[in-house]
């Protein structure tokens, strides 16, 4: 236990125990057993096998068993023993752009019309703005990439009228 991160590793499974203890909430994450020397490229689950491949110039290829997706570089980068995290923080980035818009949609409001909003939208099959995923996200790291855009979804999420300008 180290009280002031306030994390935990139990045992030899690699299980994590996270305590939030000024919000008294708990995360539990069950660890993914590794095969030594594959872990750090690809993961198996469910008889599945994600694993990545990293090009020339700091852009990677996801090999999934629906599809192959190329994922370009992009603007921050990490650099992890996990070839497949350094992937998919990649991924996350490139599909931001893909979930900022600048009008949402939704049948329930506005007769279905946009509604002018420079914000992110949970995605291409729901192109609203919802509470829970903005928060999260904004929480999380949302905020570093696109600050005004996660501000201006946050305020739409609480405004009480959901109109032009908010």
């Amino acid at each position: 236990w180290n009280g002031e991160k306030g994390v935990e590793h139990v045992g030899r499974t690699g299980v994590c125990r996270r305590l939030w203890r000024v919000l008294r909430i708990e995360w539990r994450c069950p660890g993914v057993p590794a095969t030594p020397g594959t872990w750090h490229s690809a993961l198996s689950w469910q008889g599945r096998e994600a694993r990545v491949t990293r090009l020339a110039g700091g852009a990677y290829l996801l090999h999934s068993p629906a599809r192959t997706r190329a994922i370009r570089r992009q603007a921050d980068r990490t650099h992890t023993a996990s070839m497949l995290f350094d992937a998919l923080f990649a991924m996350a980035q490139s599909d931001l752009s893909k979930d900022s818009v600048s009008a949402i949609r939704d049948p329930a409001f506005n007769h279905g019309k946009p509604i002018p909003c420079r914000c992110f939208i949970a995605g291409k099959k729901w192109p609203f703005t919802w509470t829970r995923d903005v928060s999260y996200s904004t929480d999380l790291a949302l905020w570093r990439f696109d600050p005004k855009r996660a501000r201006t979804s946050l305020l739409f999420k609480l405004s009480p009228a959901r109109g032009a300008g908010v």
